[in-house]
């Protein structure tokens, strides 16, 4: 399910839009959506490469652990990130 919005763009955005979309054969609203993924992915922390490395005498990380961590600290890390760009706006 896709929530509905209304962006505002500059009249020259408006027209490189719309030709990007025409010569790439899609709709304008899906290079949008393109486009906010793209900021959302490049706007999440990187993940730890070593998720318990060295702290237990078994070097060998259950995959549940490494997941458990993963949905409790990645979130968490995402909100805070977007609660200090909200702040940084606001200044």
């Amino acid at each position: 399910m896709r929530t509905k919005t209304t962006v505002y763009l500059d009249p020259q955005q408006q027209r490189l839009l719309a030709a990007i979309a025409r010569d790439q054969g899609r709709s304008q609203a899906e290079l949008i959506r393109m486009a906010v993924q793209s900021l959302i992915d490049a706007s999440r922390p990187a993940l730890p490469r070593f998720v318990g490395a060295g702290v237990e005498k078994d070097p060998v990380v259950p995959a549940e652990t490494i997941k458990d961590f993963i949905r409790e600290t990645v979130p968490q890390e995402f909100e805070a990130r977007l609660a200090r760009g909200r702040q940084a706006e606001s200044a």
